[in-house]
């Protein structure tokens, strides 16, 4: 019953990141005109991230399904919420990078409307 609501959690934290990770990208990911190297790097580590955390999901249904025991489903999840956590750092990062956009766009705005 624990083991349920555990999934249950860790199952909401992935799809809570996903769908910020989702709305970032469609709101800022115009944001940039020029790409930019270090966030095609963060977007990269996203990618291959989500592909991992997809694996170890996969990992925990098969788990699920030979019944397991708890120790490695939990090892298992522990892995899978390690991997949220990195997701949402690098989330975290993108936005860092995006203000570093933003706030270079407004420096060069200010300083064309200057002259």
């Amino acid at each position: 019953m624990k083991l349920n609501k555990v999934f249950v959690r860790v199952v909401a934290i992935i799809l809570a990141v996903l769908l910020a990770a989702a709305i970032l990208l469609s709101v800022f990911g115009r944001a940039a005109d020029v790409p930019d190297d270090a966030m095609e790097a963060l977007r990269n580590e996203q990618l291959r991230l989500a592909q991992e955390r997809r694996e170890v999901q996969a990992g925990i249904f098969e788990l699920e399904e030979k019944n397991a025991s708890a120790l490695e489903i939990k090892a298992a999840i522990d892995e899978n919420i390690t991997l949220a956590v990195a997701e949402a750092d690098n989330i975290q990062a993108q936005i860092a990078e995006y203000d570093r956009l933003v706030f270079e766009k407004e420096y060069l705005l200010q300083k064309s409307v200057e002259n």
